[in-house]
C-alpha cells in the first residue's frame, strides 16, 4: 500500500503533505490537519479501526468490505492524540491510504498494486484479495487455536486448532495474499530496483518525523532498526489463522521471508534465528545487542536477538528493586502496566502470560531482556508527595509515560455501582455490567459474560481494553471512559431501561 502511494507521488498524483480530508471529505474535521505523511508513519492519531471492531463485539468472521470498514471510521468523532505529536500504529491510516490510491488512480488498490508492482517484478501469486468469491489456486487454509478446549491456559498443553473463518475483504491495512518466493522477488527490488527506481526504494526506508522533529525508525510500510550493529528493515504481523515476518539485512543482501497459517508461532523470532544462522561466521557482523526494538512494550519472544546486558548489568540491593514495584498506568498508551519483585528479581508485567525480567543499569533505569531489541524503563524523579512515575523508552518511539497507581479491591456488595446498561455511538455498541456470585461480569457483542479485574480506584481491565468511570456530583457512575493501546477515549453514558427493555436491545 505505502509502495502505490509513493509511485502515485512520483506521477505527480499526490503529496506527502497533502490534506487527507481533500481526499477523503467524507472523514470528519478533528479540528487538526492529517496529511498523507501522519497515515505513512502512524502519526495520524486515527484510532485504529481493527481495534474498534473489538471493542463494538464484532466477530473477526463477520462479512465486511472497504465500505464497511470506511463508514466506521468516519463516525469516529475523537482522535487519540493531536496529529504528528506521537507514533501509534494504526490500521486505519493505511485503510485510508488504500482509499486515497483508488480515489487519485480511479482504480481499485488490487488493479493499481498488480499493473504497477505485482506484474512488473513477475509476482503472478500476489494479489490484494478484494472479493470472498474469488478462486485463488492452492491457497492455503487458515487455522486458529481452540481456546475452550481444557487446559488451555497450562503452557505444557497442546493447543487443538479449528480452520480459521475469515470474512472482511478490505484492502490497503490488509488482505494481501502471496508466496515466499514473491516475497523474494519483491526484496530483489530493494538491492536492484525495476519498480520505482533508486528513489522509491529509498523513500521506503527512511524513516518519518514527528512534528517536533524528533526521528521516528518507521519508513514506508517497513520497521527500521539495526541488529548486530547492521541495518534492519523489517515488517511482521499477526491476524486470524495465520502470522508473517519478512526481515532484510540490506548490508548482507540477505532477507527471510516467514509465513505462517498458525498465529501462534512467533514469526519475527524464528526470522532473527535464521539470521542468526546465516551471520555466525560473518566478519561484517559484529557481536552486539539489537539497538531497537520495534514496539516498546515489546512482548516476550523465544529470538536469538534477545536483549542481554552482559557487564552492563549491576548488583542492587532488594529494597533498591523493591523501590520500583507497583502498579503503573498510562494515560496516553491506555495501558496498565505492573512491575513486580519476584524470586529476587524485578519484571515488567503485561499479564500473567506475558512479562519481562528488568535488569538494573543504575540512576533508577532498568533494561528489558528477552525482548527483539532495546527497551528501558526509567524511574523520573517527582516531587514528595507525587506519584512515582516511569519511561518506556525505545529508540525511535517517543517514550510512553507511565504514573504509579494505587491497586482497588472494592468489597463485593460496592460493586452494584458499577453495574448497568452503557451505550456508546461511535462503536455502535451496548456493554452490561452485572454483578453475579461478588464478581463484575460484562456482557457484549456474542460473547458470553466474562470478569472484569478492578485495577484502580474506579477502573476496571476488560481484556486488553480498560473502563475508567466518571462519578457525577452526587457520586453515581453514569460514564466511563474505555482506552485500549490504539484506540482511546471512547465515552460510555449510562442508559435508562424501560422495563422489561434488554440492554443489546
Amino acid at each position: 500500500t505505502a509502495a502505490s502511494v509513493f509511485l502515485l507521488v512520483q506521477d505527480g498524483k499526490l503529496t506527502l503533505d497533502d490534506d487527507v480530508r481533500k481526499l477523503l471529505p467524507e472523514l470528519p474535521d478533528y479540528g487538526h490537519r492529517i496529511t498523507v505523511a501522519h497515515l505513512l508513519h502512524h502519526t495520524s492519531g486515527l484510532r485504529d479501526y481493527a481495534g474498534m471492531h473489538v471493542l463494538a463485539g464484532r466477530p473477526f468472521a463477520n462479512y465486511t468490505r472497504n465500505a464497511d470498514a470506511m463508514a466506521f471510521v468516519t463516525r469516529q468523532r475523537a482522535l487519540n492524540f493531536k496529529p504528528g505529536t506521537a507514533f501509534s500504529y494504526s490500521n486505519t491510516g493505511y485503510l485510508l491510504l488504500g482509499q486515497l490510491v483508488e480515489r487519485v488512480s480511479g482504480k481499485t488498490l488490487a488493479q493499481f498494486a498488480d499493473e504497477r508492482i505485482f506484474q512488473p517484478l513477475a509476482m503472478h501469486d500476489t494479489r490484494f484479495l478484494d472479493t470472498l468469491d474469488a478462486l485463488v489456486p492452492n491457497k492455503a487454509g487458515l487455522y486458529q487455536p481452540n481456546m475452550s478446549q481444557p487446559n488451555m491456559s497450562q503452557s505444557n498443553s497442546e493447543p487443538q486448532f479449528d480452520a480459521a473463518q475469515v470474512g472482511w475483504v478490505e484492502t490497503g491495512a490488509r488482505g494481501v495474499l502471496t508466496t515466499v518466493a514473491d516475497l523474494a522477488k519483491w526484496e530483489r527490488n530493494f538491492v536492484a530496483p525495476t519498480v520505482g527506481g533508486v528513489a522509491f526504494v529509498t523513500w521506503m526506508q527512511t524513516g518519518g518525523k514527528l512534528d517536533n522533529g524528533a526521528p521516528l525508525d518507521y519508513g514506508g510500510g517497513l520497521s527500521l532498526s539495526e541488529y548486530r550493529g547492521l541495518k534492519v528493515v523489517e515488517h511482521g504481523g499477526a491476524g486470524v489463522g495465520a502470522a508473517a515476518e519478512l526481515l532484510r539485512l540490506p548490508d548482507e543482501k540477505f532477507a527471510v521471508a516467514l509465513l505462517c497459517n498458525n498465529p501462534m508461532v512467533d514469526a519475527q523470532g524464528i526470522a532473527y534465528q535464521i539470521a542468526e544462522l546465516y551471520l555466525a561466521d560473518k566478519p561484517s557482523a559484529p557481536p552486539g545487542e539489537p539497538s531497537h526494538a520495534t514496539n516498546a512494550d515489546a512482548t516476550t519472544t523465544a529470538s536469538s536477538a534477545a536483549n542481554t546486558t552482559g557487564s552492563m548489568a549491576l548488583s542492587v540491593t532488594t529494597e533498591a528493586l523493591n523501590a520500583a514495584a507497583g502498579l503503573y498506568w498510562s494515560k496516553e498508551g491506555g495501558l496498565v502496566r505492573r512491575v513486580e519483585l519476584r524470586d529476587g528479581k524485578l519484571w515488567y508485567v503485561r499479564h500473567e502470560r506475558s512479562r519481562s525480567e528488568l535488569q538494573p543499569l543504575g540512576s533508577g533505569r532498568f533494561r528489558m531482556l528477552n525482548v527483539p531489541g532495546q527497551t528501558d524503563l526509567q524511574i523520573v524523579p517527582t516531587k514528595a508527595g507525587q506519584p512515582r512515575r516511569l519511561e518506556l523508552i525505545s529508540d525511535g518511539e517517543p517514550p510512553i509515560v507511565f504514573e504509579q497507581v494505587q491497586p482497588f479491591s472494592p468489597a463485593p456488595d460496592a460493586l452494584h455501582q458499577y453495574a448497568g446498561c452503557f451505550a456508546n455511538a461511535e462503536l455502535g455498541t451496548r456493554w452490561q455490567l452485572l454483578v453475579a456470585d461478588g464478581q463484575l461480569l460484562l456482557q457484549y457483542g456474542v460473547d458470553p459474560a466474562q470478569p472484569v479485574t478492578a485495577t484502580f480506584i474506579d477502573a476496571f481491565s476488560a481484556g486488553p481494553a480498560l473502563m475508567r468511570y466518571q462519578r457525577d456530583k452526587r457520586g453515581k457512575m453514569n460514564q466511563f471512559i474505555l482506552d485500549s493501546s490504539r484506540a482511546r477515549n471512547y465515552v460510555f453514558d449510562r442508559v435508562t431501561m424501560a422495563r422489561g427493555e434488554r440492554c443489546s436491545e
